[in-house]
C-alpha cells in the first residue's frame, strides 16, 4: 500500500515537472534568438521540486507529500505565467519560493524541538500590534492601502506575517474551554488588530482574519453564540465602514454594478471578467492572449490573466487544488491529539483558505474586490514567505501527531478534544 501511494505521489511530481517544462520552453521559443534565461529558470526550478520532494519524503516521512506536491504545482503555474508577463518579477518570485521552502524546511527541523508554545499569548499579541502598526509609523501606500514598509530595498508587508502570529495567539487562548470573561482580553487583541486593519486600507487581510479567528472561536467552543455575536459585530462596522469610508462606498458600488463606470472605478474587475470570458474553457494560448491589459495581473489578477490564456478549466482545476489543500490541512488537525496544534492547524489552514475566497471572489465579481495575493501563485515575496510559514504550522503538527509507521492515531473523541493527552 505504501510503495503505491508512493508511486502515485513520484507520478504526479514527474506530471508537475513537465508541465513546468513545457510551459518555459514554449515561452522561450517564443522569442528570437531563443530565450535561454527561460530555459535556465525551467530547469533550476523542476530541480527545486525534485531535491525538495526527496529531502520531505528522506527526513521528514510523517509528512504530508501531497500537500507539498499541490504547492509546486500551484508555484509552477505562477511562474510560468509571470515570466510571461515579465521576466524579472519571475525571477524574483523564484527566489522567494528558494527563501519560503528554506523557511519551511526550518521550521520542520525546530518544530521536533520546540515545546510550551502555548504559553506565550501576551508576546503573540504585543508582537502583532506593534508590527500591524508599523506601516501607519513608517510605511509607503501602495494600492490604495498603507501596509508596506521599506527594509534594505525590499518592501516588506507585516500583515502577512502577523498572520502566524494572530493564529498563535488565538490558539493560545482557545486551547482550553474559557468564560466569556476570560475571553475578553482575546477579544480585545482581536478588535484591535481589525481597527489598524481598516486604517491602514487593507481590507482583504482585515477580513481573512476575522474569518479565521471566527472559525477557531467555534471550533474550540462550539458555542453558536459567540459567533452569532461577532458576525452581527462585523455586520455593523462594516455598515459604518461603508456609510463613513469614501473607498469602501467605491468598492462596494464597483462591485454591484462595475459597467457603471467601466473606464474608471469599475475598470478592475471588467477587464477581469472580460479576461475570463475571451479566454474560454480551453484558453487562449499561452502567450497568445492580452493578459497585460489587465491591472495588477501579476499581483491582485493573476488569476484572470491564468484563466485567459490556460482556460477555465485549469482555474477550475486551481481551485479545485486549493480545496485538497485546505481538506488535507484540517484533515492533519483533526488527527491531532493536542488542543493547541488542532488549533493552529485549523487556523492555517482556514487563512490560506479564506485568503484563496477572498481573491478569487473578488476577480469573478462574486464578492467585493480587495487586495490580496493568491498563495502561491500572485507575485509577492512576503506572501510567499508568510505561505510557506502557514504551510510549516500544518506540516510541523502532523510531525508531532503522526507515529513513523504513517498511520494516523483516531480521530479525537469527547465534546471538544481527547483528555488522553
Amino acid at each position: 500500500m505504501t510503495y503505491r501511494v508512493r508511486s502515485r505521489a513520484w507520478d504526479i511530481l514527474i506530471t508537475i515537472i513537465a508541465f513546468n517544462l513545457a510551459g518555459f520552453i514554449l515561452l522561450a521559443f517564443r522569442s528570437s534568438p531563443i530565450d535561454d534565461q527561460a530555459l535556465y529558470i525551467a530547469v533550476f526550478t523542476s530541480a527545486v521540486y525534485a531535491i525538495s520532494y526527496i529531502i520531505v519524503i528522506s527526513f521528514f516521512k510523517q509528512c504530508d507529500e501531497y500537500i507539498m506536491l499541490l504547492i509546486f504545482a500551484l508555484s509552477s503555474i505562477g511562474f510560468i505565467m509571470l515570466y510571461r508577463l515579465d521576466a524579472q518579477t519571475a525571477i524574483r518570485q523564484v527566489q522567494w519560493f528558494v527563501l519560503g521552502i528554506s523557511v519551511f524546511f526550518t521550521m520542520m527541523i525546530l518544530s521536533r524541538y520546540m515545546r510550551g508554545l502555548d504559553r506565550y499569548f501576551h508576546i503573540y499579541a504585543v508582537a502583532s500590534v506593534v508590527l500591524l502598526l508599523l506601516p501607519m509609523i513608517i510605511g509607503t501606500i501602495r494600492g490604495g492601502a498603507k501596509n508596506w514598509i521599506e527594509v534594505g530595498g525590499y518592501t516588506v508587508q507585516p500583515s502577512e506575517f502577523v498572520k502566524l502570529l494572530f493564529i498563535l495567539a488565538t490558539a493560545s487562548i482557545l486551547k482550553e474551554k474559557r468564560s466569556m470573561k476570560e475571553l475578553l482580553p482575546l477579544m480585545v487583541f482581536a478588535a484591535i488588530c481589525m481597527v489598524i486593519l481598516i486604517l491602514e486600507n487593507d481590507l482583504g487581510a482585515m477580513a481573512i482574519y476575522f474569518a479565521v479567528f471566527v472559525i477557531m472561536l467555534y471550533v474550540a467552543t462550539s458555542n453558536i453564540i459567540y459567533v452569532l455575536g461577532s458576525l452581527i459585530l462585523a455586520g455593523a462596522v462594516g455598515y459604518v465602514a461603508y456609510l463613513a469610508l469614501g473607498h469602501v462606498r467605491i468598492r462596494v458600488e464597483a462591485w454591484l454594478n462595475p459597467w457603471a463606470d467601466a473606464t474608471g472605478r469599475g475598470y478592475q474587475i471588467v477587464q477581469s471578467l472580460i479576461a475570463i470570458g475571451s479566454g474560454g474553457w480551453l484558453g487562449s494560448g499561452l502567450g497568445l492572449g492580452q493578459p497585460y491589459i489587465i491591472p495588477a495581473a501579476k499581483t491582485d489578477f493573476i488569476f484572470a490573466a491564468i484563466a485567459e490564456e490556460f482556460g477555465i478549466l485549469i482555474a477550475v482545476a486551481i481551485i479545485a487544488m486549493y480545496f485538497i489543500l485546505i481538506y488535507r490541512g484540517m484533515k492533519i488537525a483533526l488527527s491531532s491529539n493536542d488542543p493547541f496544534n488542532a488549533l493552529i492547524a485549523i487556523g492555517a489552514a482556514a487563512m490560506l483558505g479564506f485568503q484563496t475566497f477572498v481573491i478569487i471572489g473578488g476577480v469573478i465579481k462574486l464578492i467585493p474586490l480587495t487586495g490580496v495575493t493568491l498563495p502561491f501563485v500572485s507575485y509577492g515575496g512576503s506572501s510567499m514567505v508568510a505561505s510557506f510559514m502557514l504551510v510549516g504550522v500544518i506540516q510541523s503538527t502532523v510531525i508531532q501527531t503522526k507515529p513513523s509507521d504513517g498511520v494516523y492515531p483516531e480521530k479525537i473523541t469527547g465534546e471538544r478534544y481527547s483528555e488522553s493527552y
